[in-house]
């Protein structure tokens, strides 16, 4: 086949329109720049409105319609014109005039989780759109207005876009930053309403706090939305929760609270156990910036752990069932997914114990917190609790030699454990469900880590008094020795763990 025989017969599949939306974009794009393809189409375009006129062949007709027929043809010749130009026109537009510029724009840090959802529409990814509303399971996401103002979420968040100065956030932390010339812009929460009157400004409205505003930049109208609705005006360093009552209680503004730029991994956090010289040792990592963690060991204290050659550097040895190493970091709350990975090291005669923990422990009324525990040399595995329920791994670990561990832990869904898988040396661990032998036990639809009740417990490393098992005489002491222990916020690929596992 011809080029020009190929030309002739897109031109009329194109004219009865059975091109795929994908050819005919491409075709519509040739016939911008190819001004033969263009005149084909023409030709085709005249002969294809030609073929629709009638022939006459009956000669005792022919004379009476000859004048109708003059007639006819000169008013084909004007709608085939006037199809020609349609035709014309209409590729030319389609090709020359540009989309429209979307809405907002969504950027996202690598391993990131989001869906658009839109009325009517399902869910689907893509540009935000007024009306619609951006759920960020997992991760950080920036989403950037036609006017520059940008929104930085953090998982797990819902933020809807009503219209090009009103954003809704709901179940979740984000941190605003508003163009210059957008002043005015409104960001409603179910409790709260801030108008910005130019500024950068952080609103929390996660379920485990009271919602609040936080003012890093210039200046805002924060109104409650109930009750007495009470109004203020805050500044830079100013920050406010909502009461109840409908009231406005000022707190301290977290300046380092909001992340303020697309970090370049999930928000995690390192504890490396290198010690920095004040009895005091390091973290690291986005969380770290975030929120000012500090790990304590008093040296008046002596419990405290004892510093010794890691896998990397230092680590950390349990030495005593009394011994323990607190941090200032809650932990992560609610039931959003998390990893939790770390070297680990233990003894053949080594009891059993706490490597790890954090949350409300409750006893038996909900699964509010997470621990890490080993079980001793009976089993000399490991289980992951909550509510008195636990995940039970199978392999022994009482070799002597470092091991590397990775719980990985799903959002719940009904009346079930949240689905967790267990890594131990980069490969996949049965994992075994088992309850408390007496006593009553929390229900599986309880599953939310409490981080913000006074009674709530920081991420510890040790068994922090008082023990759930008390010392007694004869009982073995529990020996556990940890290294490079990474809580992330979000769920790790296996390629992650495969990673981590490697040793340095």
């Amino acid at each position: 086949m011809s080029p020009r025989d190929s030309i002739e017969n897109k031109i009329c599949d194109y004219l009865e329109g059975t091109l795929s939306p994908e050819v005919q974009q491409a075709f519509e794009h040739r016939l911008a720049s190819d001004p033969e393809a263009l005149d084909l189409l023409c030709h085709h375009s005249l002969m294809s409105a030609s073929m629709r006129s009638p022939l006459v062949t009956d000669d005792h007709y022919a004379e009476i319609l000859a004048a109708k027929q003059k007639r006819r043809a000169f008013g084909l010749s004007l709608a085939v014109a006037a199809a020609i130009a349609l035709t014309t026109a209409l590729v030319l537009h389609r090709i020359m005039v540009p989309p429209a510029e979307p809405v907002a724009t969504i950027e996202t840090t690598p391993g990131t989780a989001y869906s658009i959802q839109a009325a009517g529409k399902g869910e689907q990814d893509g540009a935000l759109d007024y009306g619609e509303t951006l759920v960020v399971s997992q991760g950080v996401a920036e989403v950037t207005l036609a006017d520059g103002s940008r929104c930085l979420a953090e998982a797990p968040a819902r933020i809807t876009l009503h219209g090009p100065a009103h954003a809704h956030l709901s179940d979740g932390r984000a941190f605003f930053e508003i163009a210059e010339g957008a002043e005015g812009f409104q960001v409603s929460t179910s409790d709260l309403e801030i108008v910005d009157l130019g500024t950068a400004f952080g609103v929390d409205d996660r379920a485990e706090h009271q919602p609040q505003v936080h003012v890093f930049d210039g200046r805002v109208r924060a109104t409650a939305r109930s009750g007495r609705r009470e109004s203020a005006e805050l500044s830079k360093g100013e920050a406010v929760a909502v009461g109840g009552a409908g009231t406005l209680r000022p707190i301290s503004c977290l300046e380092s609270g909001f992340l303020r730029s697309l970090p370049p991994s999930l928000p995690a956090i390192r504890f490396s156990f290198e010690p920095t010289g004040d009895s005091r040792f390091e973290a690291d990592g986005p969380i770290v910036q975030q929120e000012s963690v500090r790990i304590l060991n008093r040296p008046e204290r002596p419990e405290n752990p004892e510093s010794i050659r890691g896998v990397s550097g230092r680590g950390l040895r349990l030495g005593d069932r009394t011994q323990f190493l607190e941090t200032t970091w809650p932990g992560i709350g609610g039931a959003v997914p998390r990893t939790i990975s770390f070297w680990v090291r233990f003894p053949e005669d080594s009891d059993g114990g706490s490597i790890l923990d954090w949350g409300l422990f409750s006893g038996s009324r909900k699964m509010s917190y997470l621990r890490v525990i080993y079980s001793g040399d009976s089993r000399a595995n490991l289980r992951l609790v909550s509510g008195r329920r636990w995940l039970q791994t199978t392999q022994r670990l009482d070799t002597g030699d470092w091991h590397h561990v990775a719980f990985i832990v799903d959002s719940p869904e009904g009346d079930q454990w949240p689905t967790v898988k267990c890594y131990v040396d980069g490969e996949l661990e049965p994992l075994h469900p088992r309850v408390a032998d007496e006593g009553e036990v929390a229900p599986l639809d309880s599953f939310e880590i409490i981080t913000d009740h006074p009674e709530s417990r920081p991420l510890t490393f040790g068994n922090r008094p008082p023990a759930d098992r008390p010392e007694q005489e004869g009982t073995k002491p529990f020996v556990c020795e940890i290294d490079e222990v990474v809580v992330t916020a979000g769920i790790l690929t296996e390629t992650q763990i495969k990673t981590l596992a490697e040793r340095p």
